[in-house]
């Protein structure tokens, strides 16, 4: 998370904080912090941020599934039919 955000010599830099995507204040210096705010990662889960133009904040991060984490790439198509919205 802090290396992608952060460090311009990360090679997935330029789909995080090349485009604005932040580490809040708190957990930029502050594992305990970030671990207060999010806990031990459940098995098989790692972190997401719920909405992908948002940053690294405990507003908008949980621990999810590899399945849920690839639903949520910004490529992906979504299609809403009948108040039903998936990703095609």
């Amino acid at each position: 998370m802090r290396s992608r955000c952060l460090n311009p010599s990360n090679a997935s830099y330029h789909h995080y904080g090349a485009r604005g995507i932040t580490v809040c204040a708190s957990w930029v210096s502050d594992y305990d912090r970030f671990f207060a705010d999010m806990g031990e990662a459940p098995e098989g889960m790692s972190l997401e941020r719920k909405d992908n133009d948002a940053g690294y904040s405990p507003e908008n991060c949980i621990w999810a599934s590899l399945k849920d984490q690839l639903n949520n790439q910004r490529r992906n198509v979504r299609v809403t039919h009948v108040g039903r919205t998936q990703t095609i």
